[in-house]
């Protein structure tokens, strides 16, 4: 028996009604949806049900009679007009709803009829009610295709847990616009498909090259014994041949295994926010070296996605990382791996942001004491003495409070016995180079609110702090955290002029960092410049096993500088194995 989907919310005004009928006699089966109001009566809603059937074989029936008119041993003499035949079809098709055998009430609300397992009767056909099912609102597959590159449906659903939810993927020749439609309404091109792969992404082989791609997928409620309806989506374009092997692919090399116990590995990566990488400015501007189409954050995405997986890491700090990205793409995807995601955007009105990722086979979450720096610096009792020097200075405490960004922290605790809980930090400092004063302020705000975690979780809590500084070996910011003061009279504190300089300002912290990974030549390449932006910092309860060595530079500058059509940043990846120093 078929069945009618209704998704009707306590608290919502309104729901919906999903179901598909076939007459036996007019024609193929069809999908009919009605948009009612909970509180409407029952017998206005099947009397606006019925009226949508009948508006639809209305026009089968007349050609049907036509047709039959026509026929030379036929008798009928005329041809029956629509009324007459709109008349016929509601004796013929009755709509009733019925609990139990016995017909509801039509002045019963909504809310009340249409509940689970009462059965809503077409003509002959019964259809059983299953209210709010399992249900994919979205599937949707990137518009850029690429053999060798894993890609993955977007796809957002209700009443279903979307690691449960089933995938198969299909290729074909044949070209169609289908995108997110129920699998009910494309039969003409079952034929045409040939099932590939089963599971939430799949990679384009080289015998896929010009063909579309296809993903069905079939929702599953948590306890997995309830299916919803099948929904497919079809790509747009074909499958291309994309940029082949990525010089980030030789890195994965050292990576191919996860780490052992008592050991875990640790990625930071700025991976170039969307709204920095795909406009004009950066087309023409900022990178005009590379292609257009390199920069779109659904080619990049697909280059970014296989890159971090391949380094197999157990942490994963990212820079730059757009909200609806990681919600969309990256939390979704990495789940399925075993990653659990943490993002925290900016503050203000961006739309990118920090997103930490944890292995849970690894580590278990315990808290996060995410921070936003501005605010961190005005109101915190860790900042007030530093708060009430820079605040006497209007000039800079107006270009710092302009400066919107934010410092992850994450603690988490290994699923190993006897280790001890461990902090994780990540930060995106202030980009301008005239602005070192700034990355100061930020970067001691930084060290002020660790310092704090210290005394929540104990002096001996390690610390990894890790992201884009923005700031070269040789300036304040590497001094400060890695040598735990800089003096006053600091170079870097002078960068805004004498208007913006604060005397005796004390910026120091008692945390032992260093970088973990090193000082490479450059994490950063881009037109007009080059350098060490990005760092790894440990303190000094972790040791370093290993450093993922960086890209080749004849790699970097074949197609001229970062980001590039092998390259899906401006800035590399930084990897490193870490192991637990006993305190003891």
């Amino acid at each position: 028996m078929n069945s009618v989907h209704v998704r009707r919310i306590a608290g919502e005004d309104r729901m919906r009604i999903r179901f598909t009928y076939c007459h036996n006699d007019l024609g193929k089966a069809r999908i009919f949806n009605l948009d009612r109001l909970q509180s409407e009566d029952l017998g206005t809603t099947l009397a606006r049900l019925q009226a949508n059937v009948i508006k639809y074989l209305a026009p089968k029936k007349r050609k049907k009679l036509k047709k039959l008119a026509s026929n030379p041993a036929s008798n009928m003499e005329t041809i029956p007009q629509t009324d007459d035949i709109n008349v016929a079809l509601e004796n013929e098709i009755p709509v009733k709803l019925h609990c139990n055998g016995k017909e509801l009430e039509s002045t019963l609300s909504n809310a009340e009829a249409w509940a689970e397992g009462h059965q809503l009767n077409i003509g002959q056909e019964g259809l059983t009610i299953e209210l709010n099912p399992p249900c994919v609102t979205v599937l949707k597959l990137p518009e850029s295709i690429m053999v060798g590159f894993p890609i993955y449906p977007k796809f957002t659903t209700e009443f279903a847990e979307k690691e449960n939810c089933l995938f198969t993927w299909y290729t074909s020749d044949s070209v169609s616009n289908q995108e997110g439609t129920p699998s009910s309404s494309k039969d003409k091109l079952k034929e045409e498909w040939m099932e590939v792969h089963q599971g939430y992404s799949y990679s384009p082989q080289i015998e896929d090259l010009g063909c579309q791609i296809k993903v069905k997928c079939i929702p599953q409620n948590n306890s997995k014994d309830r299916q919803g309806e099948p929904t497919e989506a079809v790509s747009k374009r074909t499958v291309e041949a994309g940029p082949g092997s990525c010089p980030f692919e030789v890195r994965h090399l050292y990576t191919t295994n996860q780490c052992g116990p008592a050991s875990f590995r640790v990625m930071s990566y700025n991976i170039l926010a969307d709204l920095y990488a795909d406009s004009d400015f950066s087309r023409d501007q900022l990178y005009p070296y590379c292609p257009p189409y390199a920069l779109n954050i659904d080619y990049r995405k697909q280059l970014l996605m296989k890159e971090i997986k391949g380094y197999n890491a157990d942490i994963i700090c990212l820079q730059e990382c757009d909200t609806k990205v990681f919600k969309s793409d990256f939390s979704p995807a990495l789940s399925l791996d075993g990653y659990e995601g943490l993002h925290r955007s900016k503050h203000g009105e961006t739309p990118e942001g920090c997103s930490t990722f944890y292995r849970k086979s690894k580590f278990k979450f315990v808290a996060e004491h995410d921070v936003f720096l501005t605010e961190y610096f005005e109101t915190s009792e860790e900042c007030k003495d530093l708060n009430n020097k820079v605040s006497k200075n209007e000039v800079l405490m107006e270009k710092l409070k302009a400066r919107h960004t934010t410092m992850q922290v994450t603690i988490l605790e290994p699923q190993e016995e006897n280790k001890q809980k461990l902090c994780v930090a990540t930060t995106h400092l202030f980009f301008h180079p005239r602005s070192p004063n700034i990355r100061l302020l930020q970067a001691i705000t930084c060290l002020r609110h660790l310092a704090k975690i210290r005394k929540i979780y104990g002096r001996d809590i390690p610390i990894i702090f890790c992201g884009d500084f923005n700031s070269t070996p040789d300036r304040g910011v590497y001094e400060l955290v890695t040598k735990k003061t800089i003096p006053s009279n600091h170079t870097d504190l002078y960068a805004g002029g004498q208007e913006e300089f604060v005397s005796d300002l004390d910026l120091s912290h008692d945390i032992a960092f260093q970088s973990a990974s090193g000082t490479p030549t450059y994490t950063n390449y881009v037109g007009g410049f080059s350098g060490c932006l990005d760092y790894i910092f440990i303190s000094d309860m972790l040791g370093v096993n290993q450093v993922i060595p960086m890209q080749n530079h004849q790699d970097i500058i074949l197609n001229s500088a970062l980001p590039s059509v092998t390259f899906p940043s401006d800035h590399l990846a930084l990897v490193c194995d870490l192991t637990w120093i006993d305190s003891s």
